[in-house]
C-alpha cells in the first residue's frame, strides 16, 4: 500500500478536487534521447580529431574543443565551420540562435495625403483568454480630433 492509510482531514483531497491537476506529464523519449546524447562528454579520440583543422596547409590541434566537452559543443563547432565556408543558412542559423529572429520592418508609402486604416491582429492563446484577459489591451491609433468650439456671443 502506498501513502499515507489515515490523512489528516487538511490533507485528504476535497469532493471534486484532482489528486494529479496536471494530468499525465506528455512524454518525448526521442527528444529525451537527444538531450540526453548532447549532453555526454565526447570521448577522448574524438574529441582530438574534431579540434584537427587545416591552416595554410598543414594539420594543427587547434584546441577548441575542451576535455570535458560535449556532442552540443561539437555540433556548434560543426555549425560554425559550415558558416565560415559560406554555407548562409549555417550563418543564419548561427546568428538566429545567438541574436533571435531578425525583426520585419514594413514601410507604408501612400502617393496621396489620404487617411489609411490598418488593423493589427494577434492570436491570443485560449489560455489567455481563460485566464489573463486583464493583460489584454485595445489600442486606438486613431489621433483625437479636437471638440469644435461654440460660436461667441458677440
Amino acid at each position: 500500500m502506498h501513502g499515507n492509510p489515515n490523512p489528516s482531514p487538511e490533507t485528504r483531497w476535497k469532493p471534486g478536487q484532482s489528486g494529479n491537476p496536471r494530468g499525465r506529464q506528455p512524454r518525448r523519449p526521442l527528444s529525451e534521447a537527444h538531450d540526453n546524447l548532447l549532453r555526454q562528454e565526447i570521448p577522448q579520440e574524438m574529441l582530438r580529431s574534431l579540434n584537427l583543422a587545416v591552416v595554410n596547409g598543414v594539420r594543427k590541434d587547434m584546441k577548441i574543443l575542451g576535455p570535458h566537452s560535449t556532442w552540443a559543443d561539437a555540433i556548434a563547432l560543426a555549425m560554425v565551420r559550415t558558416a565560415l565556408r559560406g554555407d548562409a543558412p549555417a550563418a543564419k542559423e548561427l546568428r538566429e540562435a545567438v541574436e533571435g529572429k531578425a525583426t520585419q520592418r514594413i514601410e507604408l508609402l501612400a502617393l496621396e495625403d489620404r487617411q489609411i486604416e490598418l488593423s493589427v491582429v494577434f492570436e491570443q492563446s485560449e489560455f489567455s483568454r481563460k485566464f489573463a484577459p486583464e493583460h489584454t489591451k485595445q489600442i486606438d491609433l486613431e489621433p483625437e480630433q479636437p471638440e469644435p468650439e461654440a460660436p461667441k456671443d458677440l
